[in-house]
């Protein structure tokens, strides 16, 4: 008894030895006293398969879909003493394992995803390797906790087994490790950045029109997009559309005596409070919503045993359908002029003349017109009226006939399309009736007719799926082929998010994006409903927009921008028409990264200032006081899972002309 005495006392005092608590020894096997294995999962705490070298055992994870290593104390105990949560990791034969971590309190920390942590961004395969993740980096509300996860999700599969040892919570500071070079060159790429790139689809209602209104007003708003599947087939004059496949194709909104134009006239009229453009969707498919009051594409009267059913609208007691089978297989609509309307130039002529008469011509309204939305998804989201698949020559067609009375009302409108799904622009689809068809498609009509159609070429989702550009990025890429095909047309991108792991969740990746599209001249684009003005994709706005909390924003001047290892640090770097430089740098990693920054063309002076949006802070934006500069460039360590925006007041010598 003695000697087991003198031995949990030993344990204890190397378990916190030196600011360290050692969660889990694999000299031992054991868990520190106190620690309790309350796993949902096939765990041993004594596995011989793999073990670290120097140890005898570690902890293996069969990891099936949601289960998790738990290691908890009882009662929630302090880790304010503590910076940092460390182990060793080995994803044993399979390796990749998509593995999560969480600290267990009374509000739970954020999510972490243990991969952002290594080198490749994967938990490699029969080797360790050891993860540093500062406690910051949780987003834990208070200091207590009880313990901790490990969650592999169901995207690991094939029941891999990972492998873990000395675990454990440090106080020691972790340097920097030596980041990829940097290079700003004020001499080369310098593109002029439209304000435009900056828009947010933002739904107004009563509940958020306060929040999401004082955001607006911060960031200067540029632009916001009335868009999405259920305007493809809005009848203005009705002032309602059909969901389609969204949601049991409903069509309607129960009001028996529609405003024509209500809705869209509202928006805009929102927008232009805070001297927002609006992008307004022009349908362009074959058939519109009929009328106002509720009603569906496929009644239970007409389409008897279908698979489900609208559960909370009933039009006349009728239930509406999904049209779908019992089985699964989709029903052809054989009653579409009951539920809409064909869709003629006329119609859409008279909506522009509208618009024009209510809010005056697009230079004075600020209104760019979108032709449709995702229209090479018809023949799935509206197969009640289009139920084949969609070809690039309807699309040319249809375009030639409604587009043309966009310019014929209003000479000065921007018209931005096709309004592309994610996929259906790319080359690989659609054989040679593709975006190059539709793009010498619409330069022919300009030959023709001595007048363009599209002024910006229109798509949704770039970056969203891989191996369609080996070697370059798609916004890149599409720049490339639009200046080929139809020289003179710019790009857009109506629609976009980039969802993300890490800290930030999203937002290094939506700056990064957002840095592409200045470097490539994008026309305009909108980020897919972002409803929550302190979430991270609004600070990722901010670090362009307002990063110092007094309007500042960066430069509309996009300058030559490299990093020799873009998947670690990236740069993006910007004059301004006051001559300042601005400098944005992406930490993708979750580790603190020193890197050298070498300037060409510019004279900043002898020090710039430093606002850093950070996983250590993600509520907030924070100045970091300066960094000391020279006119060939400076040093700088850049915290893990952040942006840093270098602001240089000192004007360089081409904007002083």
């Amino acid at each position: 008894m003695r000697a087991l005495v003198i031995y949990l006392v030993l344990f204890h005092c190397l378990s916190v030895f030196g600011g360290t608590l050692l969660v889990y020894d694999g000299t031992t096997g054991q868990l520190a006293p106190n620690w309790h294995n309350f796993s949902w999962a096939t765990v041993s705490l004594t596995s011989t398969t793999y073990v670290h070298p120097g140890d005898k055992y570690s902890i293996s994870l069969v990891c099936s879909d949601w289960k998790g290593l738990y290691l908890t104390q009882l009662n929630e105990w302090d880790i304010a003493d503590y910076n940092t949560f460390s182990f060793w990791i080995n994803g044993g034969d399979q390796g990749n394992e998509y593995m999560t971590v969480q600290l267990i309190a009374e509000k739970n920390s954020q999510t972490v995803t243990v991969a952002d942590y290594i080198s490749g961004h994967q938990i490699p395969a029969k080797t360790w390797v050891k993860v540093e993740i500062p406690l910051s980096h949780f987003g834990l509300v208070g200091s207590t906790i009880k313990g901790f996860w490990f969650q592999a999700n169901s995207q690991a599969g094939n029941n891999p087994i990972a492998y873990f040892d000395d675990i454990q919570f440090t106080s020691s500071v972790v340097p920097p490790s030596n980041g990829p070079n940097l290079t700003v060159n004020a001499n080369q790429g310098r593109t002029p950045i439209n304000p435009n790139i900056y828009g947010i689809t933002i739904f107004w209602d009563s509940s958020n029109q306060q929040s999401l209104g004082n955001f607006a007003k911060e960031i200067g708003l540029p632009l916001n997009r009335i868009g999405g599947d259920g305007t493809t087939r809005y009848n203005w004059q009705v002032d309602t559309s059909n969901s389609g496949d969204d949601w049991f194709f409903m069509g309607g909104n129960g009001n028996s005596n529609p405003v024509p134009g209500a809705s869209v006239d509202s928006y805009i009229s929102t927008n232009n409070q805070y001297g927002t453009k609006t992008v307004v969707t022009v349908p362009i498919i074959s058939y519109i919503n009929k009328f106002s009051a509720w009603h569906c594409s496929y009644p239970k009267n007409l389409y008897p045993n279908q698979q489900s059913y609208n559960p909370y609208i009933h039009p006349n007691n009728i239930d509406c359908g999904n049209g779908k089978t019992a089985s699964g297989s989709n029903i052809l609509d054989t009653h579409v002029l009951d539920h809409d309307i064909p869709n003629t130039p006329e119609i859409q002529k008279g909506w522009i003349q509208h618009i024009v008469s209510k809010f005056g011509t697009s230079s004075r309204s600020g209104v760019v017109y979108q032709l449709d939305n995702e229209v090479s998804n018809w023949g799935f989201m509206h197969r009640d009226v289009h139920p084949s698949a969609v070809t690039y020559e309807e699309i040319v067609n249809r375009t030639i006939e409604i587009a043309p009375v966009i310019k014929s009302v209003d000479p000065s409108a921007e018209v931005a399309g096709p309004s592309e799904i994610q996929f259906a622009w790319y080359p690989d689809w659609g054989g040679e009736k593709n975006i190059v068809y539709y793009l010498q498609a619409m330069q022919q009509y300009e030959q023709r007719n001595g007048r363009r159609l599209i002024d910006s070429y229109d798509v949704h989702y770039p970056d969203a799926n891989d191996n369609h550009w080996p070697k370059l990025r798609d916004v890149d890429a599409l720049k490339a082929i639009v200046d080929k095909t139809y020289p003179g047309t710019k790009i857009s991108f109506s629609e976009w998010s980039l969802s993300g792991t890490g800290a930030l969740n999203g937002a290094l990746a939506t700056a990064d994006q957002l840095g592409y599209y200045a470097k490539n001249s994008v026309s305009f684009a909108s980020y897919w409903g972002l409803s929550d003005p302190q979430s991270t994709i609004a600070f990722a706005y901010r670090i362009f927009l307002n990063y110092d909390g007094k309007g500042g924003k960066f430069g509309n001047t996009y300058i030559s921008s490299t990093s020799s290892d873009d998947s670690q640090l990236n740069v993006h770097a910007a004059t301004r028409s006051d001559g300042a430089l601005t400098i944005l740098v992406i930490n993708k990693t979750g580790g603190d990264l020193k890197s050298t920054l070498t300037l060409i063309g510019v004279n900043v002076g002898s020090a710039g200032q430093v606002y850093v949006y950070s996983a250590a802070n993600p509520t907030s934006i924070v100045s970091k006081g300066t960094v000391a500069v020279s006119n060939s460039g400076f040093t700088y360590d850049y915290e893990g899972f952040s942006l840093t925006c270098l602001l240089y007041t000192s004007p360089s010598p081409r904007d002083r002309q």
